[in-house]
């Protein structure tokens, strides 16, 4: 029997389910309104190490009702010296705010996390593509060169990610996850999995 690839589908939609089960998503909108100066704070706290401010922006990205307030703090930390920080603004702003993302480069902050597959976050770079369906085009072309990379871990979450992009583009995904699928390791064996399922429906339509 063969060995399920290294970051299965069941993790990963494990993963992309705990975003919306978030204690924080499960608040008021009144609740989160008496937090968010303190995350906003946290965020803009440059005497701190790169993780405190990544994990405010997290905690930011469930807060949309307060976009107008929300927004510059985010903007402003998609330059961030630390890359964690960085890709994680740049995540949140394109969820609370997707038109001030699209003006301030959000994709293209997560894109350049992603190309460094020698950083640990590259990984959840490839993830967090998934979400800029407002600039699927340059994701999807980014995860399509992720999905080759010798990074088995960068090229296994490039794969969820085009599994879950938008259909519009199957035409030209489904190509290149057939190369993908001849890859002996890991991510050959997501990718035809992923594959199966893409097809099935191509067929459908």
């Amino acid at each position: 029997m063969a060995a399920r690839p290294c970051c299965d589908r069941d993790r990963l939609a494990t993963v992309a389910d705990c975003r919306e089960t978030a204690f924080l998503n499960q608040m008021t909108a009144p609740q989160k309104k008496k937090l968010v100066p303190l995350f906003i704070s946290a965020l803009e706290n440059n005497g701190v190490a790169g993780s405190p401010r990544g994990s405010a922006a997290v905690a930011l990205k469930y807060c949309p009702e307060q976009a107008p307030l929300i927004a510059p703090a985010l903007v402003k930390a998609t330059q961030d010296p630390f890359p964690y920080v960085r890709l994680k603004a740049a995540e949140a702003l394109n969820r609370v705010d997707p038109g001030t993302a699209k003006k301030a480069g959000a994709v293209t902050v997560v894109i350049k996390v992603l190309q460094d597959p020698n950083d640990p976050i590259a990984m959840f770079a490839a993830m967090a593509l998934c979400g800029f369906q407002d600039e699927s085009e340059a994701a999807v072309a980014a995860l399509i060169e992720a999905l080759h990379s010798t990074n088995s871990l960068v090229g296994c979450h490039a794969v969820w990610s085009l599994e879950h992009a938008s259909s519009q583009h199957a035409e030209r995904i489904i190509p290149e996850m057939r190369k993908a699928a001849e890859r002996k390791e890991n991510v050959g064996g997501y990718a035809r999995m992923a594959l199966e399922g893409l097809e099935s429906r191509r067929a459908a339509k």
